[in-house]
């Protein structure tokens, strides 16, 4: 940009874009100003859009950060999840187990009282003589 166009965007400047707005709705700048004006304005607007898209790019990537990190969270809750499962389907087959275990012996212990009761009738009817 050459030394006279950068003084006028100077100037531009420190009147800021509001000012400028103005002057040239009132027609205060001459061709060769408004037409500066005119370039700054563009240039200011094309530096506003670019800042924004940037802000735009920096809050999607944050976002996209986030969401990332919650599927990691998501991923090692499942994992645990699964982990939990497979503790309770081993603590179920032992309980499982415990339980055929229990009930053999319950049949067993069944079994004993009835050879005991009936060993116990035979020594009646023989003491009755029977």
């Amino acid at each position: 940009m050459n030394p006279e166009v950068e003084h006028r965007w100077q100037q531009f400047e420190r009147l800021g874009e509001a000012v400028v707005r103005k002057n040239l709705t009132s027609h205060v700048y001459g061709e060769e100003n408004t037409r500066h004006a005119i370039a700054w304005l563009e240039h200011k607007a094309h530096e506003r859009a670019s800042r924004e898209s940037l802000e735009l790019a920096a809050s999607q990537s944050k976002e996209s950060a986030a969401a990332f990190r919650s599927s990691e969270a998501a991923m090692r809750a499942a994992d645990t999840a699964q982990q939990a499962l497979a503790e309770a389907t081993r603590a179920a087959d032992a309980a499982t187990r415990q339980a055929v275990a229990a009930q053999t012996a319950s049949r067993i212990a069944i079994g004993a009282l009835l050879i005991a009761t009936i060993a116990a009738i035979l020594t009646l009817m023989q003491m009755v003589g029977l």
